[in-house]
């Protein structure tokens, strides 16, 4: 199951995941450590319901975005899911306007910067 997660992460490259810490008795730890080696900007939630800290512990190491304990609550699920959606679109935002200042700046020849410190 962890095999199938991170290459269903490889072949599709979404901004979110959620996954259980748990899967099939192999831990999800593992494919987070394989995304975080290609990634640090998918933002990852995890399911959990381990009181052992040893979970908690390496879910940080490996920047979990969020836990989600279960069983789950429904509004808690839907918040904890808000604040990384919100955070993709404006790290896409933020690349969308790099983009447009670096094709602005590509095109002019002659641009002067007049900055005025304040």
């Amino acid at each position: 199951m962890v095999e199938e997660g991170y290459e269903l992460y490889h072949r599709l490259l979404p901004d979110l995941i959620i996954t259980d810490i748990k899967m099939n008795q192999l831990s999800g730890l593992n494919m987070i450590e394989k995304i975080r080696e290609h990634s640090d900007k998918v933002q990852i939630i995890v399911t959990i319901a381990h009181d052992d800290n040893e979970f908690f512990i390496q879910s940080i190491e490996n920047n979990v975005n969020h836990f989600i304990l279960k069983p789950i609550d429904l509004n808690k699920f839907h918040q904890a899911i808000q604040k990384p959606v919100y955070e993709v679109q404006l790290e896409k935002e933020l690349e969308k306007q790099k983009k447009l200042t670096r094709t602005i700046l590509d095109f002019q020849e002659n641009l002067i910067f007049v900055v005025e410190n304040v």
